[in-house]
């Protein structure tokens, strides 16, 4: 009987780690337990990505209040010269259309690992591809970046793509995620995130957080405990941090890989590719120790004359940068959207009229 337990508890918790392997299965699995609102459905938390994975609910000075992405550019032209490609993460799922763009007439975006970004060029317009990375992706994406030809590519000739982005082809078990440390939260989802679980957990959240002020999961406060941050961008030991060591040569590395895209996608007939890697909450709110690798890749950049968006100087000489992320969250606020676009929108202008 023993022996039979033992069997049972091998075959479920493998199945388990294969099931959370699968971008697919995953994403057929949260599509499912979404629209169940009983005891087994899924948690919904009160505010952002940060405040979910740390069960901190019922701390209301995390909370997040802000309105949406909503900025009109300052420039009031009715010049509409420029198709704007974006190629991106997570950050652009604010912007919400071409309306918040100086001089665009058409916007497409294509989300990095979930949907391709199929671009039809128009010779009559300016087309502008502006590829975005968050920075803890930095050196876990840059090394590999030729994959981005397979899911950044032109429409075949006499196919119609309505400038749409294509659903991201993946296998149903990706071996290449099996040493992701994002599948620790994908287990963490299917053996723990569930209604009937929930207000243990908010208990002992808020204990910790009130008594020894931690905070669990992959989650840490601030020095000041006004922000949450994502754990693996403050742990010096980990690729995705702004206090991990950098060498020079992964630098000069990271460097010419943009400089590869940026050919690329020169010759592939865009009138001008522009960078921007957003920088970490870490990285602005708490900056002692910071490696440095936004302004040495934007050094090279500059020194090769590839524009980029210069996120990282104009977010830490803002007047309160702490007003610029959410504190919930890994991802900036409006404030800090807006900020951003303002510098966008200032380039846009200069490439429209050149």
């Amino acid at each position: 009987m023993r022996k039979i337990l033992s069997w049972i508890f091998i075959i479920a918790g493998v199945g388990v780690m294969v099931i959370s392997t699968s971008p697919t299965i995953m994403e057929a699995i949260v599509n499912y337990r979404q629209g169940i609102k009983g005891a087994f459905g899924e948690r919904k938390s009160r505010g952002g990505d940060l405040m979910r994975m740390s069960y901190l609910d019922r701390e209301d000075r995390f909370i997040y209040e802000g309105v949406p992405v909503n900025k009109k550019p300052d420039d009031t032209s009715s010049k509409k010269n420029i198709d704007l490609y974006v190629y991106g993460d997570s950050y652009m799922l604010q912007i919400p259309d071409s309306s918040v763009f100086a001089r665009v007439r058409k916007y497409s975006f294509g989300r990095r690992d979930y949907e391709d970004l199929v671009y039809r060029l128009d010779p009559s317009q300016k087309n502008v591809l502006l590829i975005e990375l968050s920075e803890r992706f930095v050196r876990t994406y840059l090394p590999y970046y030729k994959v981005t030809y397979d899911h950044l590519k032109p429409a075949a000739e006499g196919l119609s793509t309505n400038d749409r982005p294509q659903p991201y082809s993946a296998s149903l078990f990706d071996l290449k995620h099996i040493f992701n440390p994002g599948i620790n939260s994908n287990i963490e989802y299917n053996l723990f995130n569930y209604n009937f679980l929930n207000g243990p957990r908010y208990w002992k959240a808020s204990k910790t957080y009130r008594w020894f002020h931690r905070v669990s999961g992959d989650v840490v406060l601030s020095e000041d405990g006004q922000f949450l941050f994502y754990r693996p961008t403050v742990d010096p030991e980990n690729e995705q941090s702004s206090f991990a060591p950098v060498s020079g040569k992964l630098l000069q590395e990271l460097g010419d890989h943009l400089a590869s895209l940026y050919d690329h996608y020169q010759k592939a007939g865009f009138d001008e590719v522009i960078f921007s890697v957003i920088p970490s909450p870490v990285t602005i709110l708490q900056p002692k120790g910071y490696n440095r690798v936004i302004p040495v890749l934007q050094e090279q950049l500059e020194a090769k004359s590839i524009p980029y968006v210069d996120a990282y100087t104009n977010f830490s000489n803002y007047a309160d940068p702490f007003l610029l992320y959410r504190r919930d969250d890994t991802h900036w606020s409006t404030e800090g959207c807006h900020l951003w676009l303002e510098i966008l929108n200032r380039q846009l202008v200069t490439i429209s009229e050149n």
